[in-house]
């Protein structure tokens, strides 16, 4: 029950940071999108920022929980290839459909006298790329030997903003470059494959040598 009532709130939270951004959103608008009382919502959350905190932690659960890190530890057959582009196209498709909350994410970010709600989103995504690719990491890998600096730079810069970028500047690229949505994220994904996941397919191997 605890659960589904904070969701509940979370829902209503998303529509209203959506509709009139973080400084226009009002706690208690949230409130009655919810169907709850202003004093529950704090019970669950200290604060407006820490609403939209949240937001961006369930963004990552639902959003990323498609991967399939199995595909990072396998060879460059064409049906895994098929299962890492199917993975990270649910992946894009959910972030589409969560823009706006997104663009709010990117604005903030940018305020110099504001907390920077990106190295949040970081955090979260960096725990469950962590814990995903724990979990298909055979004994030959000693996943402590990574350089954790090395890692979360190359998973921030090589995979966790573009693809924010992507989501926000998609439909202007498109429109610039007159292709379709289906080219668009062909192309995006060609990138990904090589800059991101070769550097992922470099980190395991050298965890394998230095075990060995």
């Amino acid at each position: 029950m605890a659960e589904e009532t904070r969701d509940t709130i979370l829902n209503a939270a998303e529509k209203e940071f959506s509709s009139n951004g973080f400084d226009g959103a009002r706690v208690d608008k949230i409130a009655k999108k919810a169907g709850v009382n202003k004093a529950l919502i704090y019970y669950y959350f200290k604060s407006k920022k820490e609403l939209l905190k949240a937001l961006y932690e369930r963004l990552v659960k639902k959003g990323f929980s498609a991967f399939d890190y199995s595909t990072l530890t396998s060879d460059d057959s064409p049906e895994n290839e098929e299962k890492t582009h199917s993975s990270m196209h649910e992946i894009i498709q959910f972030l589409e459909t969560h823009r706006d909350i997104i663009r709010i994410l990117f604005m903030e970010s940018l305020k110099e006298d504001g907390q920077n709600m990106l190295l949040d989103l970081a955090d979260f995504y960096l725990d469950d790329a962590t814990k995903g690719l724990s979990s298909v990491l055979d004994e030959s890998t000693d996943f402590n030997a990574l350089d954790k600096k090395q890692w979360m730079m190359t998973e921030v810069f090589t995979a966790l903003i573009p693809m924010i970028s992507y989501t926000l500047f998609k439909g202007d690229i498109q429109k610039r470059l007159s292709v379709s949505d289906e080219d668009m994220d062909h192309y995006f994904m060609k990138s990904l494959k090589e800059t991101h996941f070769q550097t992922h397919k470099s980190f395991l191997n050298n965890t394998k040598e230095n075990k060995e």
